[in-house]
């Protein structure tokens, strides 16, 4: 019999918050509904542990660690819910989440129906981190909301329906990071109707050795850069450079999801690198991704951009 939804859970080397995520899931949530864990090559104990405390969960092995975009797509592959939902084994969910979630997505007939994210740390502070309430068609009313990011990019606050992710093929980048910021733009594009709510039914795990927080590396900046590349193509299946209307969203996408998201993560990196390492890195990854002609070009627009913020920020202590 297929199921009303399934639940995919990539983790790395998380054993000692996965029974976290997982409890949250298995409490008060839908008796008709598969839990998939994808573990990408863990070498702690996840194993064990899953196999001595979770015998239910279904379990995807990969052969090697490929990061969080792999291991999605091949829950993805494996799930059979008519739902599919996404949760981090760092975060977990309260009470009720993915029936409230389900109730909704019934009720309005949402290919997507996403959820308010509270950030929370060790020491039990807590903040919200995004909250909103509407409801949208797809396309150009849905990209609307995700260049103000009220459709915000995270993939793991919402609820899909899986036919919507299968017909259009949509999947995560495999290799690169912030691979859910592009997975957002093509669910706005392509679904019928989105429907957010305020509730905060998300936990969101802030701790030092996550990917956003860890020093950066030569990966973290070829991510940055291809953000660029991968609009490039969006802009072309979403037909947006047909228009005038389409040429200004594609404009205020690549502001909203490139350029002002990445000059200050930029602006990090060359932090840590002196300003020969800095450039040659630059140079190397532009010209991978862009070409030689355009990886050049690229690589003196960001550093000029670099310099002149710190040019900028030391004029304003003079």
């Amino acid at each position: 019999m297929e199921k009303l939804l399934s639940v995919i859970i990539p983790t790395y080397n998380r054993e000692h918050v996965l029974e976290r995520s997982l409890n949250s899931v298995l409490e008060h949530t839908p008796g008709n509904m598969e839990i998939i864990v994808v573990d990408d090559a863990s070498t702690d104990n996840t194993q064990a542990l899953l196999r001595s405390r979770y015998p239910q969960v279904r379990v995807i092995v990969n052969k090697a660690t490929t990061g969080p975009g792999f291991s999605r797509n091949a829950g993805i592959e494996a799930a059979t819910g008519t739902n599919l939902f996404f949760l981090d084994a760092d975060d977990w969910l309260e009470k009720g989440a993915l029936a409230k979630l389900l109730d909704v997505a019934g009720e309005t007939g949402a290919d997507v129906v996403a959820c308010g994210i509270r950030k929370v740390w060790e020491d039990g502070r807590n903040e919200p981190y995004v909250s909103w309430e509407f409801s949208c068609s797809g396309g150009m009313p849905a990209l609307e909301y995700y260049i103000t990011y009220q459709l915000p990019a995270p993939a793991w606050n919402k609820l899909y329906r899986r036919d919507l992710i299968m017909e259009k093929n949509l999947r995560f980048d495999p290799v690169y990071y912030h691979e859910d910021v592009l997975f957002a733009a093509y669910i706005a594009l392509y679904c019928r109707k989105y429907v957010s709510i305020k509730d905060f039914l998300i936990n969101y795990f802030q701790h030092e050795n996550s990917i956003v927080n860890r020093k950066p590396t030569p990966l973290h900046l070829a991510s940055y850069i291809k953000q660029y590349k991968d609009f490039m193509d969006f802009a072309g299946t979403a037909e947006l450079l047909q228009t005038e209307t389409g040429r200004k969203v594609y404009q205020r996408i690549l502001k909203a999801h490139c350029s002002i998201q990445f000059l200050p993560k930029l602006i990090r990196y060359a932090e840590t690198r002196s300003r020969m390492e800095w450039e040659e890195e630059c140079v190397q990854v532009c010209v991978k991704l862009l070409g030689a002609a355009a990886g050049y070009a690229m690589t003196d627009i960001l550093t000029a951009a670099v310099d002149n913020f710190n040019l900028a920020h030391m004029n304003e202590h003079v």
